[in-house]
């Protein structure tokens, strides 16, 4: 006699709304790794550019004009990142891991000793930079053309 087993239906995962576009990450951890990749390449440019006013005659001129550039220019790396994580929505993502990114430097700043108080307009314009830079960044990043790729006949 043969005998029957009941048959349990095997039910898939429920699928994230963002991940249809298959690559797609979380929108909060989008914008965190954006925020530690903006920061990691901030320090390295930072460093590259220590090294280069070294071997300048006056190596305390650039500093002070290098220091902005390299945190814009991270701001800019920072939206593009996150929108580049989450698949869509590159204002917000970038605005998103903009704004930590700008509190990260900022919480930097006040436990750095030295720093004091008389700078408070520059820094919260600079911040304001950074934060539109990075939401700028999301923004190329979600709506720059696709790569038309060429046909090669042998």
């Amino acid at each position: 006699m043969e005998t029957k087993r009941a048959k349990t239906k095997s039910h898939p995962a429920p699928r994230r709304e963002n991940e249809r576009e298959g690559t797609a990450v979380p929108f909060c951890l989008a914008v965190l790794r954006a925020a530690g990749t903006a920061v990691l390449f901030g320090v390295l440019i930072s460093a590259a550019l220590c090294a280069g006013c070294m071997l300048t005659p006056d190596p305390g001129a650039y500093p002070g004009f290098a220091g902005p550039g390299v945190m814009l220019l991270s701001a800019l790396v920072c939206g593009m990142t996150a929108a580049h994580l989450t698949g869509s929505g590159g204002l917000a993502s970038g605005g998103a891991a903009g704004a930590i990114f700008s509190a990260l430097l900022w919480g930097l700043s006040l436990c750095l000793p030295g720093t004091s108080g008389k700078e408070l307009v520059s820094s919260l314009l600079l911040t304001f930079c950074c934060i539109a830079l990075s939401a700028l960044g999301g923004y190329i990043m979600t709506h720059r053309k696709p790569k038309k790729r060429k046909l090669h006949r042998s």
